[in-house]
């Protein structure tokens, strides 16, 4: 990419060593746009983070209540078996 065609963001982030340096407003401009892009990453990991809260607890609290149903099954089951055998 030619000098001139570089952005802030990409400027900001080379060694500057030669008599060459941009304006400094221009660095500390593409400084500031990376520090908003890692913003921006660290959010979207963390709405990630929730999503798959959100998520895992949905299907704890759905499993936790199908439990429950098998549960009442069982001994409804039980339940009758117990009066078959003393029908016998």
């Amino acid at each position: 990419m030619p000098e001139a065609l570089k952005n802030y963001r990409d400027q900001s982030r080379l060694n500057w060593v030669s008599s060459s340096l941009p304006p400094a407003e221009q660095v500390q401009l593409g400084a500031l746009q990376r520090i908003a892009d890692a913003t921006e990453l660290m959010a979207k990991n963390y709405t990630d983070m929730q999503r798959n809260l959100d998520y895992y607890k949905a299907g704890y609290e759905r499993r936790g209540k199908e439990i429950e149903k098998l549960k009442l099954s069982q001994r409804a089951l039980k339940g009758v078996a117990t009066k078959a055998k003393n029908r016998t």
